[in-house]
């Protein structure tokens, strides 16, 4: 596992215009092939559509570099710019930036009768948007086992910006997440279904839910959520800072939040500034237990706690 590959030795020409797709999807393939190892992206901005990361291989975003998603929607065939599914010890490290840009928002608009749908989700900005076709999100890692996510910078995820599906021994450090508010559906972080999760020293700016422990059943896993840090974090948002919920098909245990802090602009809209700074909702049937908040600071949340206990009557617990 000592193979470090250059993107550049693969043909990628970093210069944003010319499709760097297949040259780092090479550089990731040979790299696993000869044992794993490290895939540098020195400085450049390279235009992708989705890839796939592979066991034992690190995309190493150097600094100045920056993966650019594609502006079609039909590129994204993993349905995320990012993806690995059945991977052991991988992940994406360095400085870069992964970004996708505003290609999938159009104009803000007053509030009117296309959008009022919205209304139950509570008055936010991203009820002024409108999304075009959009990918499913900009990261995800599926059923992986031991992933890193360090220091990257991640901006303007089309839908979801990072998402742990089933996974297990995950360390997020150092991530700086920066999406437009007005964005439906940005979470940041979506820890789902995964267990032994590490997310510290974090900066997330985003329109939906910025860091969200959930059960969601997707793909049909049914796997709980257990042993979570969320620590030394700062977090904005529209919706809730922090949650557990709103899907919880499967057990969530053992989850600590603390010595963070939720801030909104005081002088922002109404709308713009964050639902809840703390959010705890289990409307599916599962078992919540062991869950400690402390040290949070919170600036112009409209609520600091809100906690839910009911029954959506669209999904039952899975057995």
């Amino acid at each position: 596992m000592n193979t470090t590959v250059n993107i550049r030795d693969y043909g990628a020409s970093g210069d944003g215009v010319a499709k760097d797709t297949n040259a780092l999807q090479v550089a990731i393939n040979q790299c696993y092939a000869a044992g794993g190892g490290i895939v540098d992206c020195p400085a450049g901005t390279y235009l992708c559509d989705s890839i796939e990361l592979k066991s034992h291989v690190f995309l190493n975003l150097l600094p100045g570099a920056k993966i650019q998603g594609s502006k079609d929607v039909a590129g994204y065939n993993l349905n995320y710019l990012v993806y690995a599914e059945n991977a052991c010890h991988t992940g994406i490290i360095g400085y870069g930036e992964i970004n996708e840009g505003d290609t999938f928002w159009q104009e803000e608009k007053d509030l009117n009768q296309n959008v009022l749908w919205r209304k139950g989700w509570g008055e936010v900005a991203a009820y002024y948007r409108k999304s075009t076709p959009r990918p499913q999100g900009l990261i995800c890692f599926e059923n992986c086992k031991q992933v890193r996510v360090h220091n990257i910078s991640l901006t303007n995820s089309p839908r979801w910006t990072l998402h742990l599906l089933s996974c297990d021994d995950v360390s997020i450090h150092g991530v700086t997440i920066n999406n437009p508010l007005y964005g439906p559906n940005t979470d940041g972080i979506d820890i789902d279904g995964s267990q032994n999760v590490t997310v510290s020293d974090c900066r997330i700016y985003t329109g939906d839910d910025a860091i969200v422990i959930k059960t969601t059943g997707e793909k049909n896993y049914n796997t709980p959520v257990r042993n979570i840090t969320v620590t030394n974090c700062v977090l904005t948002t529209t919706c809730n800072a922090f949650k557990i919920g709103t899907e919880t098909l499967n057990s969530i245990e053992n989850v600590v939040f603390t010595n963070s802090v939720v801030h909104s602009d005081a002088q922002a809209p109404y709308h713009y500034q964050a639902i809840s700074g703390v959010s705890i909702e289990t409307v599916d049937g599962a078992n919540l237990a062991s869950v400690s908040v402390s040290g949070i600071v919170m600036n112009n949340a409209r609520s600091p706690i809100f906690c839910s206990l009911g029954q959506q009557g669209e999904r039952t617990r899975s057995p």
